[in-house]
C-alpha cells in the first residue's frame, strides 16, 4: 500500500530524495515516527510596565499555550524571558486564560514583547505530544485550506488549531538563521557574541549543552552541574550569550541557537 507523504524542500534540497526534516519547511512521512509539528501562532503584541509592577494579557485558550516574551534592555538589546529571569528583572507566568508578564526592576519602566501560540503545553517545556499525522487538505467554509490533520481528525470539521501539524490558516515561524558557539568557560561569568547579519532585531532562541552531561538547558533555567545559561540577548549586530561557571574548573560545551523572521 502507498504510504502519505507531504514535503516541501527548502532551496538547494531535493523533496524526492533528501530525508532530513531539518532541510524542508514541512515535512511529513507516514513511516516517520517523528511528528515535526510546526508551531502555530495566536497572537503577538507589546506592554509597557512600571517598575515593580506587572501585566496580565488574556488569551483565553483554555489551556497552558507555547509562549515566548522578551525584554528591551536597551533602545536596541532585547532578551529572552526564560524561567525566572533575575538577571535581567523579569519573568512570565501562563495559565489556561492569561499571561502575566513581570517587570522586578525596582527602578525601572520596561517594555516587553509578547508572542503566544496556539500549541498546547501539557509539561514545562513540552509541545503537546499527539498521534500519528494523516495528509489532508480540502475547502473549508469560504475559501480553500492545506492542512496535515492528526490520525482520526475531519479537517473539514475541527477548528481546534491543536488537531494539526500544519494549517493554512495559521502563521508558524520560520527559521532565517542558525548556528553553533563551543565554548570553554573558566571559573566565573563568560559571555560570547555572535554576529547574525541581518537587517533587523531578531526574534531568536537559544540551547546550551555541556560536554560531560546527556542534557541541553534553556537559558535562565538554574544551574546544570556547575554552570547556569544565565540569559540570552540580541541587538541589531549581535546575539549574545551569558553562562556562569561556579566550579573551581573550567567546563566545555557548545550553545545552539536559531533566528527567526519575526523582527523585536
Amino acid at each position: 500500500m502507498p504510504r502519505v507523504v507531504f514535503k516541501v524542500a527548502l532551496p538547494g534540497y531535493r523533496a524526492d530524495t533528501d530525508n532530513n526534516p531539518d532541510h524542508f519547511s514541512v515535512y511529513y512521512d507516514q513511516n516517520d515516527p517523528e511528528e515535526n509539528v510546526l508551531i502555530k501562532e495566536f497572537t503577538r503584541g507589546s506592554a509597557t510596565i512600571a517598575n515593580n509592577a506587572s501585566q496580565t494579557i488574556t488569551h483565553n485558550l483554555g489551556y497552558v499555550p507555547l509562549v515566548f516574551c522578551f525584554v528591551q534592555l536597551d533602545p536596541n538589546t532585547w532578551a529572552l524571558i526564560g524561567g525566572d529571569s533575575g538577571a535581567i528583572n523579569a519573568y512570565i507566568e501562563v495559565t489556561k486564560t492569561t499571561l502575566i508578564i513581570h517587570n522586578t526592576s525596582f527602578t525601572t519602566t520596561n517594555k516587553f514583547k509578547y508572542y503566544i501560540f496556539y500549541d498546547q503545553i501539557i509539561a514545562p517545556g513540552l509541545i503537546t505530544k499527539s498521534l500519528k499525522y494523516k495528509i489532508v487538505g480540502e475547502p473549508s467554509g469560504k475559501h480553500g485550506i492545506v492542512a496535515i490533520a492528526k490520525a482520526g481528525i475531519n479537517v473539514l470539521k475541527s477548528d481546534n488549531p491543536n488537531d494539526f501539524i500544519f494549517h493554512s490558516d495559521y502563521n508558524t515561524l520560520k527559521i532565517i538563521g542558525k548556528g553553533t558557539q563551543d565554548f570553554t568557560v573558566t571559573p566565573g561569568l563568560a559571555a560570547y557574541k555572535i554576529a547574525h547579519n541581518l537587517e533587523q532585531i531578531p526574534f531568536v532562541e537559544g540551547f546550551l549543552k555541556e560536554d560531560a552531561i546527556d542534557q541541553v538547558i534553556f537559558q535562565n533555567n538554574g544551574l546544570i552541574t556547575n554552570l547556569s545559561f544565565d540569559s540570552i540577548k540580541v541587538d541589531y549586530q549581535y546575539v549574545y550569550f551569558n553562562i556562569n561557571n561556579i566550579d573551581s574548573i573550567n567546563h566545555t560545551g557548545h550553545i545552539s541557537y536559531f533566528l527567526f523572521e519575526i523582527p523585536l
